[in-house]
C-alpha cells in the first residue's frame, strides 16, 4: 500500500438497489452474496483484493460473519452493506 494510511477498522460501507432477484429470494445465500461483493471492493481499497495478493501468491479467507439485518429490503429500494476486518 502506498500513499496515507488507512484506518482499517472505520469499516467499509456499499449501497445496492434492491431489484426482484434480492426480494424475491430473500435469505442468507442473498445476504451472504452482497456482503462479499462489499468485502471484495472493501478488500481492493484496503490493499488486500484479490490481484493485490495473487501477485504475492497469498490468499485471504473468511473465517467469521455476523449480520445484522436492521429491516426489510424493498423492490426498488437501496439497501446499505457495511464490513469490516477482524
Amino acid at each position: 500500500m502506498t500513499g496515507e494510511p488507512l484506518d482499517v477498522f472505520a469499516g467499509h460501507s456499499i449501497s445496492y438497489s434492491v431489484y426482484g432477484s434480492i426480494v424475491d429470494r430473500p435469505g442468507l445465500q442473498t445476504a451472504d452474496n452482497l456482503a462479499q461483493d462489499a468485502a471484495g471492493i472493501h478488500a481492493v481499497e484496503l490493499g488486500v483484493g484479490f490481484d493485490d495478493l495473487m501477485a504475492r501468491q497469498m490468499i485471504w479467507v473468511l473465517t467469521k460473519v455476523k449480520y445484522q439485518v436492521v429491516g426489510e429490503a424493498k423492490r426498488y429500494t437501496r439497501v446499505r452493506v457495511r464490513t469490516w476486518p477482524l
